[in-house]
């Protein structure tokens, strides 16, 4: 239940943003509703005795991590089409949000102040379709994705017209209820009024026991023997029993009771239909759905769960290798859990089940999950999920053919679907969503000891080593993480990070006093498709066709002209951020992380850095067919996402600005990651301003010998110019040493950047050619004014 995450050191001003995609199956509530539920929050669990290694205290709430930002998330469904479905939350507030007649984004709001909810309880939202049944027969998804495996999802809502009727006369209730000291207040109170309710509607003929649970557990009835529901000594005990439960018995133990009612067997004559209500987080949840799985057959088991942080994982695993259902009340009103128990003890009751015996996907080799087949229930939906081996023909599925039996059928029926009408689902955020999926049921059966290898005759249960591997296997394989699996992300673009082996400055400074500051490697800076546009082409010219001695446009007009490229490759692939304004006439920037980009105040900040709601400078807008040049204006950022493009690229402009996709970007990368140069955290100059003062001397030979030393300029294996590896590598190690270092050298790198700008600044003025002339005129003055005197006659005195 507890997902974590780790960010290493994060140096002064940077931000870290990270990205969650949470992808499970919607659970069908009928035919028309569909219902998303996201696990926001969870109880501190409870710690079980002598279940955990090492462990001496009862409880782990000394480590059980705070609340998300108590001060509320912003939660919000866009592009809503909400003419048709209507879209409903029973633990939220929602408030449509029109964007136009026809389409509404939701956002969710807390139900007492209309603001930000908390994250301190599970978000629910039903999806109802309006005047479209939702499909019922055998459908069959499928996907193919880089690792040329094939993922397939049968889902089917079985429908059985000739069920056959059964009033529950021949089941044994049994209700398993935790009265730990959580369910104190409005959840006992209500669990009390919907236990009188059920009680009495209970067939004469069927048995019936309750168990109370918490740090013991206790039998309503002596020796957990059920007793008729027609007797009316044993109803009236049981509506005395009810009536006096109180949320008493402290801790949440739940292994124990359950082991004592399907551990033990007490009629022969009566199905026994369990009943588990918890409103509890316990840490020994695998150890629990374990001794459900090995005892199943012994009782159907059904779970309830309570409250606005049910164990959701707990009580579908134990639903799921039990064979039945799970449910989640809020527990505030005792009608929802009255309805809740009715729809699982009618599940229970109604004997249109289905067993699948087989299913053939289409003649493919691989593994399917769950495993084994779980029951399936009228008018409720079951997806079964395969994914191929990796020597399997991906090119060639011919028709899936599932075989089942129908309780009370003669034998069993087939259900073919056609290769034809395979579906194949299309995400808006990875192509692999239905291998993501799959993987992950995989490594459930085989966390829950229910996979294939625990079935094999050669494999004991206990062989943790072949299950471990296993997991390991489909985790790294699929990018799944789970109880074997964890990942390592460095730097969300992918470049590695460098950090000095030295820890020693030249001043013997100590280690920890270093300057930690992360240097990417060069930047990326633009994808090939990103569009410049050159003097005197028509239209816009793709990064990938921009040529060393164009002249590109930089806004308001002005051109200036390519004299290098820091970064070339044609063919690699690797990830940029895309920046989206309000403009509808621009595309998006794609621009690398570290590379920097003009705000509408004139700073150059790394794209990194930029946020929703920051206003960047254009300098020029495209419709698509024509190109204009306008004055440079601001345009507000309303969207920040993550893109794969092919090709690097990082053109130097002598201006040291670059106009791509209508906005205006420098010709340089951050070094730090930051918009100033800092030493010791303390901003020294923009990072923009150093980059482009210490390009100078290549600008300078560019401008004197363009074609001899420019034109033609070569590039590394990594497709970095030989003219900037050097500096870079050498810009690498300075920004890496100690503070101290780094300020002992600021004063002269200072002066170097300035003595290059003036260089630079006199020679493009011409002003070398005005001094040279301005000397040579003013020897000559001279020597005609020393001529002169020289001619003189002599004066005597």
């Amino acid at each position: 239940n507890l997902f974590e995450i780790f960010c290493g050191d994060i140096p002064p001003n940077q931000v870290v943003r990270v990205t969650l995609i949470y992808v499970a199956p919607l659970t069908i509530l009928n035919a028309q509703t569909y219902r998303l539920v996201i696990p926001a929050a969870m109880s501190p669990p409870f710690n079980p005795r002598n279940t955990t290694e090492n462990n001496n205290n009862d409880n782990d709430n000394d480590n059980f991590p705070p609340l998300l930002n108590e001060d509320g998330v912003k939660i919000t469904l866009g592009s809503v089409v909400s003419t048709s479905v209507d879209i409903t939350s029973d633990t939220h507030q929602l408030r449509t949000i029109p964007i136009s007649p026809l389409v509404s984004a939701i956002e969710v709001v807390d139900n007492n102040n209309n603001n930000n909810p908390l994250l301190d309880r599970d978000l629910v939202i039903d999806f109802t379709v309006q005047n479209t049944p939702l499909p019922t027969d055998p459908q069959i998804f499928i996907t193919t994705d880089e690792t040329s495996t094939t993922a397939m999802m049968l889902s089917w809502v079985p429908q059985h017209n000739n069920s056959l009727p059964d009033d529950g006369s021949d089941k044994e209730w049994i209700f398993i209820l935790d009265r730990s000291g959580s369910m104190e207040g409005i959840k006992i109170m209500q669990l009390r009024a919907a236990m009188l309710l059920i009680l009495e509607d209970l067939h004469p003929d069927s048995l019936f026991n309750i168990v109370s649970f918490g740090s013991t557990y206790e039998f309503m009835f002596p020796n957990g023997i059920s007793m008729p529901r027609s007797d009316q000594n044993a109803y009236n005990t049981a509506v005395a029993y009810i009536n006096a439960m109180e949320a008493n018995f402290q801790s949440t133990y739940i292994l124990e009771p359950l082991q004592a009612v399907l551990g033990s067997t007490t009629t022969t004559t009566h199905q026994r239909i369990v009943f588990l209500v918890t409103d509890g987080q316990v840490s020994n949840e695998e150890q629990i759905i374990n001794y459900v799985a090995n005892n199943r057959g012994s009782a159907r088991v059904f779970t309830l769960g309570i409250g606005p942080t049910p164990a959701r994982t707990m009580l579908n695993g134990i639903a799921t290798n039990g064979d039945g259902t799970s449910e989640y009340v809020d527990g505030m009103t005792s009608e929802a859990t009255v309805q809740a128990f009715q729809r699982q003890i009618a599940t229970a009751t109604n004997t249109s089940t289905f067993t699948i015996l087989s299913v053939d996907w289409g003649g493919q080799d691989g593994t399917q999950s769950p495993f084994p087949f779980p029951a399936l229930f009228t008018g409720r939906r079951f997806l079964q999920f395969f994914l191929s081996d990796a020597n399997a023909n991906t090119n060639i599925v011919g028709d899936v053919v599932i075989t089942a039996q129908q309780a009370g059928a003669s034998g069993p029926t087939t259900y073919t679907v056609q290769s034809t009408d395979f579906i194949q689902p299309n995400s808006i955020f990875e192509s692999n969503v239905l291998h993501s999926i799959a993987a992950r049921e995989l490594i459930r059966d085989l966390e829950e000891d229910r996979s294939p290898l625990h079935a094999n005759d050669n494999q004991t249960p206990n062989n943790d080593d072949a299950v471990a591997a296993e997991i390991v296997r489909i985790g790294v394989k699929y990018q799944i993480a789970s109880s074997r699996t964890s990942f390592v992300a460095v730097d969300n673009q992918g470049w590695q990070a460098l950090i000095s082996d030295d820890p020693i400055s030249d001043l013997g400074a100590e280690s920890d006093e270093q300057d930690q500051t992360i240097i990417t490697a060069p930047g990326l800076c633009f994808p090939k498709d990103g569009m410049v546009l050159i003097m005197g082409k028509e239209g816009l010219t793709p990064m990938g066709d921009l040529a060393i001695g164009d002249r590109v446009h930089i806004g308001n007009d002005r051109y200036s002209r390519v004299y290098s490229f820091g970064h070339r490759n044609h063919d690699k692939m690797a990830k940029y951020i895309q920046i989206h304004t309000n403009s509808i006439v621009t595309a998006p920037l794609e621009i690398s992380s570290n590379h920097m980009v003009f705000l509408f105040d004139g700073r150059a900040v790394p794209a990194g850095l930029v946020r929703i709601g920051d206003r960047l400078m254009l300098g020029r807008r495209s419709n698509g067919r024509t190109t204009t040049a306008h004055p440079s204006t601001g345009e507000e950022v309303t969207k920040i996402s993550v893109v794969e493009r092919r090709g690097w690229y990082a053109p130097f402009t002598e201006s040291g600005v670059i106009e791509v996709n209508g906005v205006i970007a420098s010709s340089y990368v951050s070094l730090q990651g930051t918009e100033y140069w800092s030493v010791g955290g303390v901003g020294v100059t923009s990072m923009h301003a150093l980059a482009h003062a210490f390009q100078a001397p290549h600008r300078v030979v560019c401008w004197l010998a363009f074609e001899s030393f420019c034109q033609h300029e070569t590039y590394n294996k990594d497709g970095i110019s030989d003219w900037v590896s050097g500096p870079w590598m050498l810009a690498v190690w300075f920004v890496s040493r100690s503070v101290y270092v780094q300020a002992l050298l600021a004063v002269p790198i200072l002066f170097g950047a300035l003595v290059c700008c003036v260089v630079e600044m006199l020679m493009i003025m011409n002003l070398w050619v005005t001094i040279l002339a301005g000397t040579v005129g003013y020897g000559i003055i001279m020597k005609i004014t020393k001529n002169r005197q020289k001619s003189k006659p002599t004066q005597m005195t």
